[in-house]
């Protein structure tokens, strides 16, 4: 009986670590990024690299701009639990929402010197 509940316990132990060691390592996968301005691209290959070449280096391609890196290395973020998720306006514009805060849609007519009227985009109206 002893020798059960040792091996129960065991196999406990090691789904806890491996569940830890994936759980690390995806956080460390989600501190780079690919998406940063053609400036800040720093060449990760050579001239006419593929794209499976430049991924299994680790690093980024998009060979969708001529004369900046196609093969790049990602860029590190500093606090990825801080980084807003990006939303898409309704002219397809991307936009940063900060984490616990929502994005305010909003429309401004100027009235008199002494008004600005606003209306609230995010309520919805019954009709």
């Amino acid at each position: 009986m002893e020798h059960k509940v040792t091996c129960v316990l065991v196999m406990v132990l090691m789904l806890a670590v491996s569940t830890l060691a994936e759980d690390q390592a995806g956080k460390e996968a989600s501190s780079y990024t690919c998406t940063m301005t053609l400036r800040e691209r720093v060449n990760c290959g050579y001239s006419g690299i593929t794209a499976e070449e430049c991924t299994s280096r680790g690093c980024c391609f998009n060979d969708r701009t001529m004369g900046y890196p196609w093969c790049f290395h990602p860029l590190a973020i500093e606090n990825p639990e801080e980084v807003g998720e990006e939303e898409r306006d309704s002219a397809g514009l991307a936009a940063l929402a900060p984490p616990g805060h929502r994005r305010v849609r909003g429309h401004v007519e100027l009235g008199t010197r002494q008004a600005v009227v606003t209306k609230d985009l995010n309520k919805h109206s019954s009709a």
